[in-house]
């Protein structure tokens, strides 16, 4: 599915710099690459645990980089990048494991399966490895996204809708943030309202 779009390119050829973090179940290191099929290393940087099995290839046994560094900030950052605006989906989650809620009387508590006791456990580790994960950048976006369930793929249209407009939102402090790194080359105009940016994203569009 991703050949329809990513072809044969390499990372090294994308129009925008890309590194893929992954973990490598033999090393037990994670493997930030730069390099090299542009699918291999999306699929590899997103081989959730237990829903897929370790894509093995060249000595390693990779899934998704999360386990290790969730919002790898520090990965730019040691490349040199001087701005960094990073995305964090699991800042907040929601108050409830299946149907269990922490006002749930102990005889009506269900016990969950092992697939949602997974995803959970990935997704609590993840607000503890985001929260340090996200230091070294200067804005940090945060969907509204703790309805959604860590496998509802299938509402990818709804999500792309909620991180689009926590996006628009920080808008604002990005451009006076740029402004302030470089005042020449980012001059502070009026800003733009995400009303704004709502518009002229929809005239692009169509």
């Amino acid at each position: 599915m991703l050949r329809k779009y990513l072809h044969d390119w390499k990372l090294e050829q994308l129009a925008v710099p890309c590194f893929a973090v992954t973990a490598d179940l033999v090393s037990g290191q994670a493997v930030v690459r730069d390099q090299g099929d542009a699918v291999h290393a999306v699929l590899e940087s997103i081989n959730l645990p237990m829903l897929s099995a370790p894509i093995c290839r060249n000595g390693q046994a990779l899934i998704d980089g999360g386990l290790m560094n969730n919002i790898p900030a520090d990965v730019l950052t040691s490349q040199g990048c001087n701005f960094v605006i990073a995305v964090s989906v699991t800042a907040k989650i929601a108050r409830q494991f299946g149907a269990n809620k922490p006002d749930t009387p102990t005889l009506s508590m269900r016990i969950p399966s092992s697939l949602q006791t997974l995803l959970r456990t990935l997704e609590v580790q993840n607000v503890s490895l985001n929260a340090i994960g996200v230091r070294p950048a200067e804005v940090v976006i945060e969907p509204e996204v703790a309805d959604f369930d860590l496998s509802e793929f299938m509402r990818a249209k709804e999500l792309f809708a909620v991180g689009e407009q926590a996006a628009l939102v920080q808008i604002p402090k990005i451009q006076q943030l740029l402004a302030r790194l470089d005042p020449a080359l980012f001059r502070l105009g009026p800003v733009m309202s995400p009303t704004v940016f709502k518009t002229v994203s929809e005239l692009e569009s169509a």
